[in-house]
């Protein structure tokens, strides 16, 4: 990850008003007898800016980017004011979860994605094997 941009250059453009890093971005989980729902608060971030992906059906990744530019003349002098914000977050899936169905959607500044549970191993039955002296 590159330099942390200065507080002044993130607030340019809807950017977030601190500087951007995983740990600033919680998520909350909660667990429906349905599906896995996860929710983060990204706030200054629009649809466009946020990308999910699934890796290898079990690593949930949320991608954030955002690039601005705000250009001022006055008096005689030219000022290009330039800023970009950037982070990745990636969280394991449960085994339980159906990482080719995932559903995201994003609504005020808050991410919500919901994975699906399959029911294998919900109603499993356990199953006695005979241990024999030899193969």
């Amino acid at each position: 990850m590159g330099p942390i941009p200065s507080p002044r250059a993130t607030a340019l453009h809807g950017f977030p008003q601190r500087p951007v890093a995983d740990a600033q971005h919680p998520h909350r989980v909660k667990e429906t007898p349905e599906a896995h729902v996860y929710k983060a608060h990204l706030p200054g971030y629009r649809q466009n800016d946020v990308r999910v992906e699934v890796d290898d059906g079990r690593v949930l990744c949320i991608v954030c980017g955002k690039s601005a530019e705000k250009e001022e003349q006055r008096g005689g002098w030219h000022r290009v004011e330039l800023a970009s914000g950037h982070f990745v977050q990636r969280l394991t899936l449960p085994e339980n979860s159906m990482g080719d169905h995932v559903k995201a959607y994003m609504d005020s500044g808050v991410l919500t994605i919901t994975v699906p549970k399959h029911n294998r191993g919900v109603n499993s039955r356990v199953r006695n094997i005979n241990v024999s002296s030899r193969p």
